[in-house]
């Protein structure tokens, strides 16, 4: 079975999403991320096999809701995977009129799109209660996002959230010689694109996964054509921050923003150049203090497992850790046992590599 292009059940109106009234939504809701935005959407299937299947919905109360969607490509419809959203790209679930987003609203539309094959919803962290009795999920995975509440200005995190670590080193960066640029053009891009491939290949030597292994993944999911399509879409909403040392790139991340919610969404760095002047470190400052001066409530730092070195990294800067998961809905255990399968692979090939090392 799959959803038909209209649909009224219950007092319910679901119909295909139309752009005017999901863009009017993403600036309603306080709680709409820009992982849920149109462009966010765009860009994810232009460079990925998906198609866009998100659904503008009403209530019988006459409320507007949007679940921005998208099926996979080349397989039967019945059985595509339909995901709010996909892997790495974030977090999807439902925008609602002045965020009016209820339990009730998810259960009925997790009711309605019940028998239209595979469901996947990774919502909104701050959301995720709404979610969690919505059906007899199949599976669920665990996550912890961490934010930094920004809603008493930059001073209050400063003083009160950041580390004095943090601070120590906030300070060495500015009596150093690094030049930050910040850039929503995309004019930035193609420098970012070498510091993560340097990125990957630090983080792949430290898993014990082969660092070609690595990067071939890495620049098949986040490619330059990726990262431009992101930032022509989301225009002044994505920025890029740079640090320079001597003249060189040093360290950047991507921060995107939708109205109060501020996402640092890609980060990369030359340890050589950027650790001993502790770039990193004012970057998140600066984006920080950009987030709490356009009246940011909160800036996430992504998703980490807590107790790790990233996971103490973030809570330097005071983020805390928001508990959630992502949901799956499936008639057959098909992406449990891909899930096990895939994971299994990658230690096989961590554990040869190791051995493959210890040998010299």
């Amino acid at each position: 079975m799959t959803v038909p292009t209209s649909l009224r059940r219950d007092g319910w109106e679901v119909v295909p999403a139309v752009r005017p009234t999901w863009e009017a939504l993403m600036r309603t809701d306080p709680y709409a991320l820009p992982s849920q935005a149109p462009a966010w959407v765009d860009a994810l299937c232009a460079t990925e096999p998906y198609r866009d299947c998100s659904l503008q919905l009403r209530s019988p109360e006459g409320r507007r809701l949007v679940l921005p969607m998208v099926r996979r490509t080349g397989v039967p419809a019945s059985a595509a995977t339909r995901s709010s959203m996909p892997g790495r790209w974030a977090n999807g679930g439902l925008i609602a009129e002045d965020g009016v987003h209820e339990a009730a609203d998810a259960r009925a539309v997790v009711a309605l799109l019940a028998g239209s094959g595979p469901l996947v919803i990774v919502p909104n962290p701050r959301l995720d209660d709404r979610w969690r009795s919505a059906a007899p999920w199949s599976y669920a995975t665990g996550k912890h996002n961490y934010e930094v509440d920004t809603t008493g200005g930059f001073e209050e995190v400063w003083k009160h959230g950041f580390a004095s670590s943090v601070r120590r080193a906030v300070r060495k960066a500015e009596r150093s010689d690094v030049v930050v640029e910040r850039d929503t053009t995309g004019r930035l891009l193609p420098l970012f694109v070498p510091l993560y491939e340097e990125s990957v290949r630090r983080w792949a030597e430290g898993s014990g996964m082969p660092a070609w292994l690595a990067w071939r993944r890495a620049a098949r999911l986040e490619s330059l054509d990726k990262l431009q399509r992101v930032a022509r879409g989301f225009g002044e909403a994505c920025a890029t921050w740079m640090a320079f040392v001597e003249g060189r790139p040093a360290a950047a991340i991507i921060v995107l923003t939708n109205g109060p919610n501020v996402e640092y969404w890609r980060g990369a760095m030359s340890l050589p150049l950027a650790g001993p002047v502790r770039a990193n470190d004012l970057l998140h400052r600066l984006a920080i203090e950009d987030a709490c001066t356009r009246g940011g409530a909160r800036y996430s730092f992504g998703i980490s497992t807590p107790g790790t070195s990233l996971a103490r990294f973030k809570e330097g800067f005071g983020a805390t850790a928001v508990p959630y998961a992502g949901y799956v809905l499936e008639r057959f255990p098909v992406r449990r046992a891909t899930r096990t399968t895939r994971r299994l692979a990658r230690r096989s090939v961590v554990a040869v590599t190791s051995r493959a090392h210890a040998r010299g």
